[in-house]
């Protein structure tokens, strides 16, 4: 499965910040989660053509309301 690192970080592995990295050992990855240091990542697309997504949500222009 493929993981995020959340921050860098070394040791028996090392990752940078926002890496994607494959990952097989076990007890790696529990240790690697429990410490906030990786997440699981999972590739999101959008079912319309042409829309960008941010942490699953599709990406939006603010709207800034006003008198004109």
């Amino acid at each position: 499965m493929k993981y995020k690192a959340l921050t860098s970080f070394s040791g028996s592995i090392s990752m940078y910040k926002d890496e994607i990295r494959e990952l097989t050992d076990e007890n790696l990855i529990k240790d690697l989660t429990k410490a906030g240091y990786i997440m699981p990542f999972v590739k999101i697309e959008s079912s319309k053509p042409g829309v960008k997504t941010t942490r699953g949500k599709p990406a939006t222009k603010s709207k800034q309301g006003g008198a004109k």
